[in-house]
């Protein structure tokens, strides 16, 4: 379940940005469609801010401060699916989604949480060599 909704997102983005970052039809509205990519962005910010902090979310941050990063997430993640220019008016919410992803980081370290999956899984990870039991004479009589 998402951290925000599109009303969420609405006080971020127009309408008109949003009908330009998600429909792909070129419908011009709102369609079943476009709220679907909307949706898909608003769900990959939560994934994003889960993966961070290990599914403790709810327990290291208010619902407040969840909808806002989740919001800040999902607008950036939509506006890079038409690779705008992040120099233009895009410029906030680029800088709002690099602060959020810092933001998450930070609250991590001081969480104790262990890196998240993708960045952290090697760190657990021992490996030790042994002596073969076989070996090519004991199979093969060579």
């Amino acid at each position: 379940m998402a951290y925000a909704t599109l009303d969420d997102l609405k006080a971020v983005l127009s309408e008109r940005d949003l009908i330009q970052l998600a429909d792909d039809a070129g419908a011009g509205t709102l369609d079943a469609a476009a709220l679907a990519v909307i949706q898909r962005a608003l769900d990959d910010a939560s994934s994003e801010i889960d993966e961070e902090l290990a599914n403790r979310a709810a327990d290291l941050l208010s619902p407040s401060r969840l909808r806002q990063l989740c919001v800040d997430i999902a607008a950036y993640r939509l506006i890079s699916r038409r690779a705008l220019n992040a120099e233009g008016p895009y410029a906030p919410r680029r800088a709002a989604y690099e602060d959020a992803v810092e933001f998450l980081r930070r609250k991590r370290e001081e969480a104790g949480v262990k890196e998240s999956i993708g960045q952290g899984i090697a760190a657990d990870v021992r490996t030790e060599t042994r002596t073969a039991v076989f070996n090519d004479r004991d199979l093969f009589g060579l």
